[in-house]
């Protein structure tokens, strides 16, 4: 499958149907970048023949001085005209930046954080500098990816696809309130786009505007009632504003679309057990763990369920289970340790 989504370009974990980000069917693949070719080395200069000195006493005009003398000057002639070709070889075209090595640097720094400088495939347009942003975007150079998408919409202003993802690479990078902006000049152009919208939610929720992040879902879900993601993303809205069976409510909407939906099962199965209805919660996490045996996070609230549910041998190989997966999440070895605590070991 894809490694990231072709409408936004995040990257995408195995056997997905949607984009974790967007919530865009997976499709296709995306193309490869072209690699910068290497630079042509200079061609190697022959050592010319040397030339014996005529003796002292030979006549002032002689053929075979002639033709050495001539020989010489043909052979300095081809020096200097290799020595000059050289220099007035033209450069390989970097996409309109200059470099000091193999590495080209942007002549100006958009950003207020250091951008990763890569030369641009093609002739520099605005697609170019979208895929170039995607590539860089899907590496975890948000910065990066921030510089390509700002080039891409300069150049063509009117794609929605490039404002967009160029909010999602400012989200990424913390800046919530420029995310919006230019999600909205997303909008604008294609105010019909489902994603948009519900990017705009995820925006406004990361600034606690959880109003205005539901109704944004909202829209997102008339304009796609189908769309398994947006549903799941007003779940979450709904948790956070402690409407627990109206999350629950979405969610179960957004897996009867995609029934594979590991996430939407894994914050089914948290909600559940924040109204304490154990039983179920832990059957929607079992859902999630069947999905992905090998995410730590679903192991973890498994142990807290069984937890709460007196269940402290079961607990105990859940929170195990999860820092087998991931040593470095510290939650579960932090429950586990209470748990032993708990039980007197």
């Amino acid at each position: 499958m894809p490694k990231s989504c072709e409408q936004c370009g995040a990257p995408l974990k195995p056997d997905l149907k949607f984009c974790e980000e967007c919530g865009a069917p997976v499709v296709v693949e995306p193309h490869a970048l072209p690699k910068t070719p290497p630079e042509k080395p200079a061609p190697a200069v022959a050592t010319p023949p040397l030339v014996p000195e005529p003796a002292k006493d030979s006549p002032s005009f002689s053929l075979p001085r002639l033709v050495g003398t001539v020989t010489i000057i043909v052979i300095l002639c081809i020096i200097a005209l290799v020595v000059y070709s050289g220099f007035m070889t033209p450069q390989p075209d970097l996409g309109g930046e200059i470099h000091s090595s193999s590495t080209p640097i942007p002549t100006t720094k958009v950003t207020s954080t250091p951008v990763t400088t890569m030369a641009v495939p093609g002739d520099g347009s605005a697609t170019d500098w979208y895929t170039r942003g995607t590539a860089l975007y899907d590496s975890g150079d948000y910065s990066g990816a921030l510089y390509a998408f700002e080039k891409a919409t300069t150049l063509d202003p009117e794609t929605a696809n490039a404002w967009n993802a160029k909010s999602r690479a400012l989200h990424k990078l913390g800046k919530n309130e420029e995310a919006i902006v230019n999600v909205n000049k997303a909008i604008a152009i294609d105010p019909v786009e489902s994603i948009y919208e519900n990017n705009k939610g995820i925006y406004l929720r990361a600034l606690n505007r959880y109003d205005e992040a539901l109704s944004a879902h909202g829209v997102a879900i008339a304009l796609d009632p189908h769309s398994a993601f947006a549903w799941y993303c007003k779940g979450l809205t709904l948790d956070d504003l402690g409407r627990n069976q109206d999350a629950l409510d979405a969610y179960n909407v957004s897996i009867s679309i995609e029934p594979n939906f590991e996430d939407a099962w894994y914050d089914k199965g948290r909600t559940l057990r924040t109204l304490a209805r154990y039983d179920e919660a832990l059957i929607a996490i079992d859902k999630a763990i069947a999905i992905d045996p090998n995410d730590a996070y679903n192991w973890n609230v498994k142990g807290l369920i069984l937890e709460d549910m007196n269940r402290y041998s079961e607990a105990l190989a859940a929170y195990e289970n999860a820092i087998a997966i991931d040593p470095t999440y510290q939650s579960p070895t932090n429950n586990r340790k209470n748990l032993l605590d708990k039980m007197g070991k």
